[in-house]
């Protein structure tokens, strides 16, 4: 209920500011029931409503004379409250629908009778939605400072002020070669990889902003397997390809020599996202080989990493909304160049990325392991 008496922020007369002040308690009593979604929705509507026009039309428009609700009264029996539900309701369906999805790490959609999660292909309509409200792990460099000009245009992109990054060529090849990496890595290692599309860090409405899509699940959430090349009993883990672009020559391109360093903030955060102890970052390459680094789970980065994201978000991304929408001083929210611990965390990186053990399939036997991909198919 408190921020809905800051409502009386927007009037500029006294009276007004105390007459709203006075009686938003009692007229609001049924935002008690709401979310935390729905309560933000709501206020941000009459934010709007009241800054926008300093009284509502005297008249019903219907014609009938009758005086139209005005001010908060407005709001309750308006558009904006049936929005506001309608948008409450969207996100606890879309939350029970993630989270119920990331049960035992089945594929997305084959056996929910909900449809709210049909079409979330990576790079769908859904997919999109369901990440433009929240940080999701491709994006955690960028909300810590990792690169020149990235945490600006992070927070511009979350507050609607600038197009999101929609793709290039460097995106389109990595989409039209993850399948066939997908397919020589299962070939590989013998195991199977399951697609949990997108996930939420916790169902708690206090971490509803953050999120994940890896490229694959390794295994389930419970099961430990047996790693079939080493004999060794290992829990799931976490895939994520990188298809090297080679500067417009990508027929050229080679594997990494190593981890690089500024993929690990979205590494660990998958790895804490979906609970699992490694991840299998894959370096794809048509012509040149392959490389599998495995990437360890570490729980202090993490620790360090989500702090960082916490700031970006609560400090600079949630208030520069409310501000955007009351015609306040956005500006003041934007985030520095980088955070604070942002040069820490990049050391942190490059020892993680140093400590990651490497297998490297040569070129002949990527091209075995196709081959034996098609007998199979055919």
């Amino acid at each position: 209920m408190e921020e809905l008496t800051k409502l009386a922020e927007v009037f500029d007369e006294r009276e007004a500011k105390e007459a709203w002040e006075a009686c938003c308690a009692k007229d609001f009593e049924r935002y008690r029931g709401l979310d935390s979604a729905q309560r933000e929705a709501v206020v941000n509507a009459a934010r709007t409503m009241l800054q926008t026009r300093s009284e509502i039309a005297s008249l019903a428009p219907d014609g009938s004379g009758k005086k139209a609700p005005a001010g908060k009264q407005s709001i309750i029996e308006g558009e904006a409250w049936k929005l506001a539900l309608e948008q409450g309701k969207l996100v606890q369906r879309e939350v029970e629908a993630v989270m119920r999805n990331a049960g035992e790490g089945e594929p997305a959609s084959s056996t929910s009778d909900d449809s709210f999660l049909s079409g979330q292909e990576q790079g769908s309509g859904r997919w999109f939605q369901l990440r433009a409200s929240r940080l999701t792990a491709s994006a955690f460099g960028n909300a810590i400072g990792f690169w020149r000009g990235g945490r600006n245009e992070l927070w511009e992109e979350k507050l609607g002020l600038r197009e999101g990054f929609a793709g290039n060529e460097a995106t389109e090849w990595g989409s039209k070669t993850e399948d066939e990496a997908v397919a020589v890595y299962e070939a590989f290692s013998r195991k199977k990889v399951s697609h949990l599309l997108f996930h939420l860090l916790s169902s708690d409405e206090a971490e509803l902003w953050i999120g994940a899509s890896p490229d694959g699940l390794i295994g389930t959430n419970s099961a430990v397997e047996v790693d079939p090349l080493t004999g060794a009993s290992e829990p799931g883990g976490v895939l994520e390809i990188k298809c090297p672009f080679n500067k417009g020559d990508p027929l050229h391109a080679k594997p990494y020599a190593k981890v690089p360093w500024y993929y690990i903030p979205q590494v660990q955060g998958l790895l804490a996202v979906f609970d699992k102890p490694w991840c299998d970052l894959v370096s794809y390459t048509v012509n040149g080989g392959v490389a599998i680094y495995r990437v360890e789970r570490d729980h202090e980065y993490w620790a360090v990493m989500y702090s960082c994201l916490s700031d970006f978000w609560w400090q600079n991304v949630v208030p520069g909304k409310h501000a955007l929408a009351a015609g306040g001083d956005v500006e003041k929210y934007r985030p520095s160049a980088e955070h604070p611990m942002c040069q820490e965390l990049k050391r942190r990186s490059r020892v993680i990325a140093d400590a990651s053990q490497t297998t490297w399939l040569a070129p002949d036997r990527v091209a075995s392991l196709r081959e034996s991909m098609r007998r199979d198919e055919s």
